[in-house]
């Protein structure tokens, strides 16, 4: 094996880098509707929405454990004009046995440098033996494997909790525990999803700036809206609003969706057989 795509440090991924791009994925409108009385909320959930963050992030992690999925998140930043400052777009299908493949998109002149300068595309698949890499930029296309850098990077956990949520290692607890923190919800409704019940929480406020990213200094005009399963399991987070970077306008969109839970599965990318070739 040679070479090793990842020597970009992780803590140079939000190195300028403020955003998603790609298209949002829209997931089903919950209906507004009655609460029964018996209803039984996620950890950290009750009547009035989230009162305990810190226990709803918790067993968001403890849920992300043991299933299957599909993990979209985009992120973009724009200037007043519409042009991109920085974007990123991760999808990492995750099937049970923990075989991954992680397509990843980045753009904008601020955005995050894990692909070398953007715009970039690079698409990754482990087993958990075998890690391969395609990667386009600058009009070219290149395969390979390598080895890891250490025992954390370039596993299902780095793509799901940390590079999908923008930050460092274990960040997909800190990002729900921090949006929680600063944004007040409200539950606005429910509905059953394959006999789980799954709740509908909206905010249009934010208390403080701790869920944008670092450089993000004033947080205005917020949507933001989230669903939660009865497990505790973050279904899908969204919000927009404007800010400044640097005193200049921009407007931020986020979304976070886990998509086919508990039916993922992944097989071998067509060009693996690329990737061990040219690695030897």
């Amino acid at each position: 094996m040679r070479g090793t795509p990842l020597l970009v440090a992780v803590a140079l991924l939000l190195a300028g880098c403020s955003g998603f791009t790609g298209g949002d994925e829209s997931t089903p409108t919950l209906t507004p509707a009655e609460r029964p009385e018996t209803a039984t909320y996620p950890p950290g959930v009750s009547a009035e929405g989230v009162v305990a963050p810190a226990a709803l992030a918790d067993a968001h992690t403890r849920r992300d454990d043991s299933l299957s999925y599909t993990l979209v998140s985009n992120r973009t930043v724009r200037y007043e004009n519409g042009s991109v400052r920085s974007g990123l777009s991760v999808r990492v299908r995750l099937a049970e046995n923990r075989t991954y493949l992680t397509d990843l998109e980045t753009a904008g002149p601020r955005g995050p440098v894990l692909l070398g300068l953007p715009p970039a595309t690079a698409t990754y698949w482990s087993d958990g033996t075998t890690y391969a890499r395609k990667l386009s930029r600058d009009g070219q296309v290149t395969y390979n494997t390598f080895s890891p850098p250490d025992q954390y990077t370039a596993t299902w956990r780095f793509w799901t909790r940390t590079v999908a949520f923008g930050g460092r290692s274990g960040y997909a607890g800190q990002t729900i525990r921090e949006t929680f923190s600063s944004i007040p919800t409200r539950v606005a409704g429910s509905e059953t999803r394959n006999g789980t019940v799954v709740y509908r929480l909206v905010g249009t406020a934010a208390t403080s700036t701790d869920f944008a990213a670092p450089e993000i200094e004033t947080v205005s005009n917020l949507s933001f809206e989230a669903t939660v399963d009865a497990d505790g399991l973050v279904r899908s987070l969204r919000y927009r609003f404007d800010g400044t970077v640097d005193g200049t306008p921009v407007t931020v969109r986020r979304t976070i969706a886990y998509e086919r839970v508990g039916t993922t599965a992944v097989g071998e990318p067509p060009w693996l057989a690329s990737a061990k070739n040219s690695s030897r």
